[in-house]
């Protein structure tokens, strides 16, 4: 009795498990539709992680922008990616790289821009992950 308890049980559980898996990678977007800038927003008093006070109000103003769908920091305050609404062209890709350059998301010699190459397969990844990115309401904690 207590084997044919357990198997329903294990049973019911295994395709929920599968459920979530198939679930999560339904929620990542096409990797076409994916952007990610090297920024500079290193908090001042932990420079290991990103500076909530500074990327709040930039990543929550890039997700206003009817284009952008979703916008990330990582958790060291290096990487913002931005997941649009549909595929970006070059012109939406550099209007948001000079935003984020009068934002005031590097430091006043970096230059704001698009992660490419091996680089950007590698952050991408990361992205993917799951873990250790943060979007605007997130950033504080």
């Amino acid at each position: 009795m207590n084997k044919m308890i357990m198997t329903l049980m294990l049973g019911s559980f295994i395709p929920l498990c599968f459920a979530q898996a198939a679930n999560t990678a339904a929620q990542l977007p096409a990797p076409d539709r994916v952007s990610i800038f090297k920024v500079s927003l290193r908090c001042p008093a932990a420079p290991q992680i990103g500076c909530g006070s500074a990327s709040k109000p930039i990543l929550l103003e890039l997700e206003h922008d009817p284009a952008v769908e979703q916008a990330w920091l990582n958790r060291a305050g290096t990487l913002i990616t931005v997941v649009w609404k549909s595929q970006p062209n070059a012109q939406a890709q550099q209007d948001l790289a000079s935003r984020l350059r009068s934002a005031g998301c590097c430091a006043r010699d970096a230059a704001i821009n698009e992660v490419r190459g091996e680089a950007r397969d590698q952050a991408l990844k990361e992205f993917q992950s799951g873990h250790g990115w943060y979007r605007g309401a997130e950033v504080d904690r």
